[in-house]
């Protein structure tokens, strides 16, 4: 005797009634452009570490989320174009 899932019994019972299920593939930061979007981030903070510490010694005391500010909108178009073709959205 075949002992069926709660989760087998669930999809049959959608296919039953004509409903499409599609299952998404494994996460993979590869296809996630969040994750280009953040590699950027860091390398912009890396390549301007002196930039990041002298603000971070300033006073007032700047705060970490301006200096993250700062990193995100030095991403251009150009960069955000190529994310989605590398991970096939376009």
């Amino acid at each position: 005797m075949v002992c069926a899932t709660p989760t087998l019994i669930y999809i049959s019972s959608r296919k039953s009634r004509g409903v499409k299920l599609e299952f998404l593939l494994p996460y993979s930061p590869d296809l996630n452009l969040i994750e280009e979007a953040f590699s950027a981030i860091k390398q912009w903070l890396q390549r301007n570490q002196e930039f990041v510490d002298d603000e971070f010694r300033a006073e007032p005391a700047y705060r970490a989320t301006d200096m993250l500010l700062h990193a995100v909108f030095t991403m251009t178009e150009h960069q955000a174009q190529g994310w989605f073709h590398h991970s096939g959205y376009m």
